[in-house]
């Protein structure tokens, strides 16, 4: 009777293991959503379990070339515990950088690891963990497995296709780290073809004299090749050790050796043989044949002889200079005649490269596009979208560019193809870049950022100009340094400026202290409208000023453009360039304000457009500070609604004729750049109190600006300073024209009417008598202006004018009293704050003249 063979009892994932994975496994792994759990089943024909991935987020089975089938690591643990499954794995894509080597059964009995696996696990020193047998470890690092060549006996090599099994069982390296190097050595060692001739190092061609390999790399690559113990005897000196009968026979040696992985380059052979012990400065670079040429000359010649296009050494100054530029500039080389997506790879790699020298990024992603932060002449820096030029530029500046050989290698120049790559999809790893930052700044968690550098949570890179390095604010501010830092803006910055009121004054120093907490806000904002009666009353002054404190420059101002087209394309430009201020100067005051583009964009944080000169789309983040000058102007309700007012008033005819010794700092603009730090520093510390005091809500809240009007009202008050929002109301009253003919009207209609159902033909002979909605009902006979009447009221329908809600669909019953009609009456509202809301135009149904009905059927409701 066959022995029947118990199945062992499948291992299952604990909350130990997970703690485990958790704390060793790469962070960067963990974070992205290609994990699968796996169950585990048993298989007779081989005596183990077969590892059976499955979705995590439906409980099917997983396919490691299908991503919707993976998902986030949290997610594999729970469907894995709550399951009762083996444990989880992650899948290698085509997409991220992660290789993977798997080392099979090479732990015996009594758990020593295989002398084999040992070389390969020391050699690669990446990321490696013990596998869930037991019996095999896994190696996980960051490269690009060469063509051709996955597995040979107990050694698989994956980048896509497979998912590794997790124990984070780590018995060896654990940090992940870039093995391209090794990786390359060990592929060729394992999988070099039959064809290639025995004598020559066993590598990979495409890493053999790669240009972009330093000195450093190309020594070890040679160390590690298949007659690596010759090259490391000679590089260490020891000839004697290598039966050679003199030194310069070694000397020739190593040079042959060097030749072949440098391409025959006799430049690159020089400077490296330069750095064995073999070289002997006395006499390699002495005159040592009749031509002039030096011992180190003719023994380089030789290892290149007939592979070389060089005429050999010429000891010319020039040559020298080569030389030396050569044996100490490492500027890496790109090959461009090989598959367009390695040289894409290369391309990012050095973009990559560049950006973690020290100094910060240099290019980044904004909207899915390509930027840099660019600046002309005196003018504030700005993002820039990166273009053919630019981009080919840069990549000219940090790389050479060649064309491999057989014999030589010439120069060449980026393909415009790669360029065309890099531009029209930027690596997602690029660092995020929304603002350039002049000034310190809070972060959203109210830390302040005080110091150069780019932040990644604020996407903003900080520059600060020499008078504010170092700026210290106190941790803890007390009332005397807020009685200290207050005054800088009262009696001094804005103290010259005629406001109107208190709330004026009170707006005006908010839209100061905005910069500097507009990652504490991180919502919209209002417009801030500075307004006067007159020109030259100083509005665009305060404006300046504005821009002097947050960034140390003028701002950029431009003309409003009244054509929505226009206006729209104008915004996308400035919100793409990163402008933390947006300005428009002179509004036509003698236009009506009314744009749906600038109130759509004023109350969104993500901006969406059709992106410049192209028909793909675009967005964007409106972080921006929106600011707008003009004298007595008129607004529609839907940007009233959107606008803090600052108003100025000299009260005389030729503001700019006023004698400049009346005032405290003149210039002013001379004065706010000498005490650019104080005002900072000051402004700073208002802020930083208010943190302290755990951000005290004033209880002054604008709709659709809770935010901002939370933080700044917040900080004013803490700081003593009153009026914050206090002159909405007058505001209202003054600019929006629209308002006032509407008040006037539900004035006169309660009066008259009450709030009796009452039909469009009466509240038109209302308006007649009494010179009522003029610009609504227009010119025309009385029907038309009934028809216009009554529709207006129906856009308006349950909103809020002045005191009353406007009520529509209201039954009437005629005269005879058989007859109902759809008519119109008022209820009367009491508005907390003494505003109206007004909700603005809202749709109707579709409806035709003809369907309305009034009571004598003369002219419609």
């Amino acid at each position: 009777m066959t022995e029947q063979h118990q199945v062992p009892k499948p291992h299952e994932m604990t909350i130990d293991d997970v703690e485990r994975i958790k704390a060793v496994f790469p962070a960067e792994m963990i974070e992205l959503p290609q994990w699968v759990p796996y169950r585990l089943k048993w298989k007779a024909s081989t005596g183990k379990f077969d590892k059976i991935p499955m979705n995590p987020n439906t409980g099917f089975n997983a396919k490691s070339n299908k991503p919707e089938t993976w998902g986030h690591f949290e997610i594999a643990v729970k469907r894995a515990l709550n399951r009762g499954l083996g444990g989880v794995g992650f899948v290698f894509s085509k997409d991220d950088p992660y290789v993977g080597i798997d080392l099979d059964k090479c732990v015996n009995d009594d758990g020593e690891i295989e002398t084999w696996a040992k070389e390969i696990i020391a050699e690669l020193n990446s990321y490696t963990e013990l596998s869930p047998s037991g019996k095999g470890y896994h190696v996980i690092g960051l490269g690009k497995l060469p063509p051709r060549g996955r597995r040979k006996g107990q050694v698989e090599m994956y980048e896509t296709g497979r998912f590794f099994t997790v124990t984070g069982l780590v018995e060896g390296p654990g940090q992940l780290r870039d093995i391209q190097v090794e990786l390359s050595v060990l592929h060729t060692r394992l999988f070099n073809r039959k064809n290639q001739k025995r004598s020559e190092p066993r590598c990979d061609f495409n890493t053999i004299a790669s240009p972009a390999l330093s000195d450093t790399e190309v020594v070890k690559m040679a160390t590690q090749a298949k007659n690596g113990a010759k090259f490391d005897a000679l590089w260490r000196g020891d000839w004697q050790s290598q039966d050679y009968p003199s030194q310069s026979e070694a000397d020739h040696a190593l040079c042959n050796i060097l030749a072949w992985w440098m391409r025959y380059d006799p430049l690159r052979v020089d400077a490296l043989f330069r750095k064995s012990e073999l070289f002997r400065p006395e006499k390699w670079d002495k005159p040592h044949y009749a031509d002039g040429r030096s011992y180190g000359q003719v023994t380089v010649d030789k290892s290149v002889e007939g592979h070389s296009s060089s005429e050999g050494y010429k000891s010319t100054e020039k040559s020298k200079r080569r030389e030396l530029k050569t044996s100490m500039d490492e500027r890496p080389a790109i090959v461009v005649n090989r598959q367009l997506v390695y040289v894409l790879e290369d391309a990012w790699k050095l973009i990559h490269a560049e950006n973690r020298r020290s100094g910060g990024p240099r290019l980044f992603q904004r909207s899915g596009q390509l930027v840099r932060i660019r600046q002309d002449d005196d003018l504030p820096p700005y993002i820039a979208i990166m273009t053919k030029e630019a981009t080919t530029t840069f990549l000219f500046e940090h790389a050479d560019w060649v064309i491999w050989g057989e014999k030589s290698i010439k120069p060449s120049k980026p393909p415009p193809d790669i360029v065309a790559a890099l531009l029209c999809d930027p690596d997602p790893a690029l660092p995020q870049l929304a603002f350039v930052a002049q000034s310190p700044f809070f972060s959203s968690d109210g830390k302040l950022i005080a110091s150069d550098g780019y932040y990644p949570d604020a996407r903003t890179w900080l520059k600060l100009s020499p008078d504010l390095q170092g700026i210290i604010v106190p941790d803890q501010p007390s009332r005397d340094d807020l009685k200290l830092a207050v005054p800088l803006f009262l009696d001094d910055l804005l103290v010259d400026f005629p406001f109107t009121d208190k709330s004026d004054l009170a707006n005006c120093i908010g839209v100061f202290l905005l910069p500097f907490v507009r990652n504490i806000v991180n919502d919209v904002t209002p417009l801030h409208l500075f307004e006067a009666p007159t020109p030259g009353s100083g509005k665009g002054l305060i404006v300046s000023l504005l821009s002097i404190v947050a960034s140390g420059d003028e701002v950029v101002v431009q003309v409003f453009p009244y054509d929505e087209e226009e206006l729209r394309k104008r915004l996308s430009s400035e919100l793409l360039k990163g402008r933390p201020i947006i300005a428009f100067d002179n509004a036509d005051s003698k236009r009506k304000l009314a744009s749906a583009t600038l109130a759509a964009v004023l109350t969104t944080t993500v901006w969406g457009d059709r992106e410049l000169g192209r028909i793909s789309d675009i967005t964007l983040h409106n972080n921006s500070i929106w600011v707008m000058t003009g004298n007595n102007l008129t607004l529609s309700s839907e940007l009233a609604d959107r606008t803090i007012r600052i108003r100025i008033d000299p009260k005389i005819e030729r503001p700019r004729e006023r004698d400049p010794k009346q005032f405290k700092h003149h210039p002013v603009k001379i004065w706010a750049r000498q005490h650019r730090r104080e005002l900072i520093t000051a402004a700073l510390t208002l802020i930083k109190a208010w943190i302290q005091a755990g951000m005290p809500f004033s209880g002054k809240e604008y709709g659709s600006f809770e935010a901002w009007s939370r933080v700044v009202g917040g900080i004013l008050e803490y700081a003593g300073i009153d009026g914050f929002m206090g002159n909405r109301k007058e505001f209202f009253e003054h600019v929006d024209s629209d308002l006032k003919i509407w008040h006037d009207f539900v004035d006169a209609w309660w009066e008259r009417f009450a709030d009796n159902p009452v039909q469009a033909k009466l509240l038109n002979d209302l308006c007649e008598e009494q010179e009522l909605m003029m610009t609504i009902r227009r010119d025309g006979n009385e029907r038309s202006q009934v028809t216009r009447l009554g529709n207006a009221m129906k856009r308006a329908r349950d909103s809020v004018k002045g005191n009353f809600r406007i009520h529509t669909s209201v039954y009437v019953v005629n005269a005879a009293g058989s007859h109902r009609n759809n008519g119109y009456r008022l209820s009367h509202v009491e508005c907390d704050d003494g505003v109206s809301h007004i909700d603005g135009e809202l749709p109707l149904p579709d409806m035709e003249d003809s369907d309305l009905t009034s009571l004598n059927d003369e002219a419609p409701f």
